[in-house]
């Protein structure tokens, strides 16, 4: 999370009190303009105690950009609070070390008196320090590189010209030579830009055996058989000038054997794979070595969505190649599939015969078949990508520690959840399916890295969130499964057909699409209740793991959990008081208590959970108003086209084959006669102005569709199609205007605790002309949406602001 903080301090009279206002901003050019010639000091604050308040300063400098000059890079502040502190000692709070500063003393260490002026100026420059500290934040890295014979031929050539041995050579190296090696040379380059490395991965190849175990317990290391001299030289010199942890993993290549090659693109693949699954961050850098080792390392980061570092020979900095959005050729390997699929070992001699596409990136070692590329994993990507070709929000999970809740997320996606949209009962709205939940998730991401985690979830403390709700979950975990399955499924009610009253009526909805629109919330709560369907895998496994599996007793008080929290998502409910209610939900006899009253766990902090969350899933759902929605500009149009014909071809069935009520036969008419001048849909707004019209006509006929519901008929079906489908138009424009809703900046100051979260609507710019009043009718509605979710009761958050 990056946030921008304008801190002033001032003195008083007394020497005691001094003014400090500490506010957030989004910077301007003129901002950052200031940093090119003001003081600066770079440093991460550690909090460890709030009373007495505890903090450490880690200072830091960066070479020919940013130094100090004093020496110390540690400065401790111990400030009481509430409780008196021994200042003699702290070892009560862990500290066992420290050097009391007086009063003069400490002016030399306040921040305006350590800060200096950036050697170069620049955009460059800021950006220079924002990364470093960026990098440092990121806590242990391990790096993956290849080993080249550059230093073992330095050693080589140089210990020759002044009659050394190898080893004595190597003992007496200094830090001055580490340039000598790109491996060494890349670590420091890597560590001048932040980075906190606490472990290197050698991938090293033939040959090997050529050292001795008694020169390499000369160079005090443990000796392994199978083993290379450039290995254990860098070793040697790795934890010799950087103190960093080395392991190797052996890779069965020979310059000298093209044989050798043609499984390495697997074997290292699989190698990366087992270390991103290990450490927590991996940084691969592909310049030392052999260039076809460093080009499938590279393949790999790409495909995989990971960045990666080379540096040009000669040159003292490093490239960063970032990760980005590159695929395999899914459409080709699509076309492919069934060759991919009968591949399977293939005989020797058949090879001859297979497809030449298949047959071209087949190679054989020692009469062994094997595939350049991994075709396992492609194919299992493959028809990941079939399933959900836009992704499942994938980031999201990152918030989730447990194995289990992930992959019962990942899996409830896949499987189940984003396949129920077949058949969706109201197909004339904008697209609601599978990218739907995946942009609330998105969303969802973005806003806690805009507010933080703290904030986001502010009503608990971290005694709460850390309890273990059940074995190997905590409370916090349990936080973030539920809003993610919330996210999921609270909208599958639109598939659901059935609706049943508190009294036992049942009402059949597949013809009545209005109803399904306004009930989709009651209905989801019952889709789940139905056992036939199993939606939340309360029994049935997705992929191996039920919901029973995890929570084991406790499984049906989560379901209860999930069925609240979709069932509040919508406006017309209260979670903590009353909201205003829809006249439907009277005709229905829905029941509109208030979440509080009506959910009551044994649980008391499931329950407040549960309450909060549908505050959160009531707030995130209005804001997925984007361009996506309409899927594309085509697609838009054609929808239009296609909604207004249905429109016109339903009204003369209905007119055909019934006797129509005055109280309906006006609206009727108006609603046909407006769409009826747009032969051909050339000036949508136009169409729109007139559409404002026949959406209210439209409402009418809901209502009376309503007033009916007791003796439905294949009429009042009609009329319910023609008054949803004259209602589309409106949706159809607002979502066709925002390519996107960004959470942007968390606004607050320490003179009022109330916070303001600040959200961009990014205009759609593939559309010539956007109304707005229709970005202001967007911009109320996600206000309105957060102020009745009540979110401002539990957070600091008061106010939504909203710019485009």
């Amino acid at each position: 999370m990056k946030r921008w903080t304008k801190t002033i301090k001032e003195k008083t009279a007394n020497p005691e009190v001094r003014i400090e206002e500490e506010k957030t901003f989004l910077p301007e050019k003129e901002d950052i303009h200031k940093l090119y010639d003001s003081p600066v000091v770079l440093k991460i604050r550690h909090i460890y105690k709030k009373d007495p308040e505890i903090v450490l300063d880690e200072y830091f400098e960066i070479k020919d950009l940013l130094e100090y000059d004093k020496k110390e890079k540690h400065i401790l502040e111990v400030e009481e609070k509430s409780k008196k502190v021994n200042f003699e000692s702290l070892e009560e709070y862990g500290i066992y070390s420290f050097k009391k500063l007086n009063e003069k003393e400490m002016l030399k260490y306040k921040n305006k008196n350590i800060a200096k002026n950036l050697k170069k100026e620049g955009m460059k420059s800021i950006k220079e320090l924002i990364d470093f500290i960026e990098n440092k934040l990121i806590g242990d890295i391990t790096v993956v590189m290849p080993v080249g014979i550059a230093f073992e031929n330095y050693i080589n050539r140089e210990s020759k010209k002044i009659n050394k041995t190898e080893l004595d050579f190597l003992k007496d190296l200094t830090f001055q030579n580490i340039d000598r090696s790109p491996e060494l040379q890349t670590l420091q380059i890597l560590k001048n830009k932040g980075f906190n490395i606490k472990k290197v991965i050698l991938f090293i190849y033939y040959p090997f055996n050529n050292i001795t175990k008694e020169e390499v317990e000369e160079l005090g290391l443990e000796y392994e058989n199978e083993l290379n001299k450039i290995y254990y030289y860098l070793k040697y010199a790795i934890q010799k000038f950087f103190g960093i942890d080395v392991e190797y993993r052996k890779i069965y290549f020979d310059t000298e054997n093209i044989e050798t090659s043609k499984n390495t693109l697997n074997e290292i693949w699989e190698y990366l794979d087992e270390i991103f699954k290990k450490e927590k961050e991996v940084i691969i850098d592909i310049a030392p070595g052999i260039k076809y080792i460093g080009v499938i390392m590279a393949l790999y980061a790409l495909f995989d969505r990971k960045s990666f570092y080379y540096k040009y020979e000669r040159q003292f900095d490093i490239v960063k190649i970032p990760a980005f959005g590159i695929d395999w050729d899914y459409n080709y390997i699509d076309e492919l599939n069934a060759i991919f699929k009968s591949y399977n070992n293939t005989n020797f001699e058949e090879i001859i015969d297979i497809p030449k596409e298949l047959y071209e990136i087949l190679n054989i070692r020692d009469n062994e078949i094997l595939p350049f590329y991994p075709i396992g994993e492609i194919i299992n990507s493959f028809k990941e990508k079939r399933e959900m070709p836009f992704g499942y929000g994938e980031r999201y999970f990152d918030l989730i520690e447990n194995e289990d809740l992930k992959n019962y997320l990942k899996y409830g996606i896949i499987k189940k959840w984003s396949q129920m949209w077949i058949g969706d009962q109201i197909p004339e709205t904008v697209e609601h399916s599978q990218r739907h939940s995946k942009r609330l998730m998105e969303f969802t991401v973005n806003l806690i890295n805009t507010i933080g985690e703290e904030e986001f979830l502010k009503p608990f403390n971290e005694e709460e969130l850390n309890r273990e709700y059940t074995k190997n979950i905590t409370y916090k975990d349990l936080i973030y499964f539920l809003l993610g399955v919330s996210i999921n499924v609270h909208d599958l009610g639109h598939t659901y057909p059935i609706f049943k009253d508190r009294n036992g009526n049942k009402f059949y909805l597949d013809s009545l699409p209005s109803l399904v629109r306004d009930l989709h919330n009651e209905l989801t709560v019952q889709l789940i209740e139905d056992y036939n369907y199993d939606v939340l895998a309360i029994e049935n496994d997705f992929e191996g793991i039920s919901l029973r599996k995890i929570f084991i007793d406790k499984t049906l008080e989560v379901v209860s959990s999930i069925k609240m929290i979709c069932k509040y998502h919508r406006g017309y409910l209260g979670v903590d008081r009353e909201s205003n209610n829809k006249k439907f939900a009277e005709i229905m006899n829905l029941d509109i208590r208030k979440l509080e009253d009506v959910f009551n766990p044994d649980d008391e902090l499931l329950k407040r959970i549960t309450m909060y969350l549908a505050k959160w899933l009531k707030f995130i759902d209005g804001t997925d108003v984007q361009a996506d929605r309409v899927v594309t500009e085509n697609y838009h149009k054609n929808r239009i086209e296609r909604t207004k014909n249905e429109i016109i071809y339903l009204i003369d069935k209905l007119k055909s084959n019934y006797e129509i009520n005055d109280n309906y036969y006006n609206s009727i008419n108006i609603i046909k006669d407006k769409l009826s001048k747009h032969t051909k849909i050339n000036n949508e707004k136009e169409l729109i102005d007139d559409m404002k019209l026949v959406e209210k006509e439209a409402e009418k006929l809901e209502g009376y569709v309503y007033e009916n519901i007791d003796n439905m008929n294949n009429m009042f079906e009609l009329i319910d199609k023609i008054a949803f489908k004259a209602r589309q138009f409106g949706h159809f424009n607002k979502h066709k205007s925002v390519s996107a809703v960004i959470p942007e900046w968390l606004e607050y100051s320490n003179k009022d605790n109330n916070k303001k979260l600040h959200i961009k609507l990014i205009k759609n710019i593939e559309v010539s002309e956007i109304d707005n009043s229709t970005l202001d009718k967007i911009k109320k509605d996600i206000i309105d949406e957060f102020n009745n979710s009540n979110l401002a009761k539990d957070i600091n958050i008061k106010e939504v602001i909203i710019s485009y």
